[in-house]
């Protein structure tokens, strides 16, 4: 898992933040159908990951669930991500995806020490972003 794990670890570190706001935080690891189950058409989402785009370890990387699209060449029933649900089951719903940049996906539990040393850092401008972004705040 490596780096991997850090969406969940910042998902922790925000919690209150989340439950201040009235923002629910659903923690799904690998288990779409719990995650999908939760969610309303008419909710709007944060989705919180791990990415890769080549930029410095911690930045976040901001994508409207609206243009999102996949680049699988092909498609089982196992191969589907979790997004890839979401568009399929949900295609009008609003929202971004925030991907955390990484340093190592690795056969390990630990993150990084880039990361884990910016967790805070990390946290707080993913608040910032969550306030700014999600207008419907009351």
């Amino acid at each position: 898992m490596g780096d991997d794990g850090i969406a969940i670890k910042i998902a922790k570190n925000i919690e209150g933040f989340l439950k201040e706001n009235h923002i629910d935080l659903i923690i799904g690891e690998t288990d779409f159908e719990y995650c999908l189950s939760r969610i309303k058409k008419e909710d709007f989402l944060f989705i919180l990951d791990a990415g890769y785009y080549g930029k410095k370890i911690g930045d976040i990387t901001i994508l409207p669930l609206d243009t999102y699209t996949s680049h699988k060449n092909g498609y089982t029933q196992h191969s589907y991500s979790f997004i890839d649900l979401v568009k399929l089951y949900y295609n009008e719903i609003k929202g971004y995806i925030l991907a955390i940049e990484v340093s190592n996906i690795d056969y390990t539990l630990k993150i990084s020490k880039e990361l884990k040393v910016n967790m805070n850092k990390i946290s707080d401008e993913l608040i910032s972003i969550i306030r700014k972004k999600g207008k419907y705040f009351k």
